[in-house]
């Protein structure tokens, strides 16, 4: 089926992030997860996708079945109008969407998980412990991409806007400050 290979495609991508657990059961329940919530967001995703085109496809044909004068065409319009509804129904009933969010949501943090872990064993098995900074990279980078979800990503955007306006200002300050 065609959601299984982008699924599959997208498990094949982030097999490396397994990598480095030891614990065999551990990893295996940690994959089977990903993988669960990787193939529920795909589908959820690709299904909302089709019955929302239904949904928008089916007045646009239920429209120019109406402007034909055939007799035919009212049991066109008849039959479709019926479908329409039937399938704005069916997403909101079944919540592709919301369904499709949340599973990605799941994956994603899964991902967020391992790779802190990754970064952090490393660290705890080197010597010298250069992979601290990598660590603090990957930390960094998590709570970042944290904040987009919760903020909202034009809130994200704002921030930056808000941060490059202020460095401007204060540049623009100091420069007054030294050329008086």
């Amino acid at each position: 089926m065609f959601f299984s290979k982008i699924a599959e495609k997208e498990i094949e991508n982030n097999a490396f992030l397994f990598d480095e657990i030891d614990d065999e059961y551990v990893k295996k329940r940690i994959k089977d997860n990903f993988d669960w919530y990787v193939r529920k967001a795909v589908s959820s995703k690709y299904l909302y996708y089709f019955f929302s085109v239904l949904s928008n496809l089916f007045p646009i044909l239920s429209t120019i079945a109406a402007l034909s004068a055939s007799d035919g065409s009212k049991i066109v319009v008849m039959i479709i109008a019926p479908m329409t509804s039937m399938v704005t129904y069916i997403i909101s009933l079944m919540g592709f969407s919301q369904k499709w969010t949340i599973y990605r949501d799941q994956a994603e943090q899964i991902k967020r998980i391992t790779a802190a872990y990754t970064t952090k064993k490393k660290c705890i098995t080197s010597d010298n412990c250069e992979d601290s900074e990598k660590n603090k990279l990957i930390t960094m980078l998590e709570i970042e991409l944290s904040n987009e979800f919760e903020e909202g990503n034009f809130q994200t955007h704002k921030k930056w806007l808000d941060i490059n306006n202020k460095e401007k200002e204060e540049g623009r300050k100091t420069e007054k400050e030294e050329a008086l």
